[in-house]
């Protein structure tokens, strides 16, 4: 969406930092672990257990392929809007057009993504929260 490969100002502080905060993670495991501390580097896959997040990946990709081209179909079949298409390209409407009926295919679609979106951006924001306490912390 950003593609911060094509902005060097924005992707090279990001590259930066990562490759900084990856090497001194990585040091202080090595230093722990000769000093005999524990150490951790991940997370425990239990923690995260669930039935979808351990569905692969190619699974989800079929399955909204499929929903995608069944909208798609309806929505190619469905009536004309109201209105004609000018010369410009714009579509022009009067005050007493109706507009067609939404499609429940569509609206389906849009509600099985809803939990999947609201879990990305939650997920975002409590991984930008444990980005800023790991810089607040000496």
């Amino acid at each position: 969406m950003i593609r911060p490969d094509t902005r060097p100002k924005l992707r090279d502080p990001l590259v930066q930092d990562s490759y900084q905060r990856f090497f001194t993670r990585t040091l202080d495991n090595f230093e722990a672990q000769y000093e005999g501390r524990p150490y951790r580097i991940g997370r425990a896959w239990e923690d995260f257990d669930d039935v979808e997040a351990a569905e692969l990946p190619t699974q989800r990709l079929t399955e909204a392929a499929r929903m995608v081209r069944t909208v798609t179909s309806q929505a190619l079949t469905a009536p004309t809007p109201p209105g004609r298409l000018g010369p410009d390209g714009f579509w022009h409407v009067t005050p007493g057009d109706t507009a067609p009926a939404r499609s429940p295919l569509l609206d389906e679609f849009r509600e099985s993504l809803r939990p999947a979106v609201a879990g990305f951006w939650q997920g975002l924001r409590e991984a930008a929260a444990r980005d800023r306490r790991s810089r607040q912390a000496p």
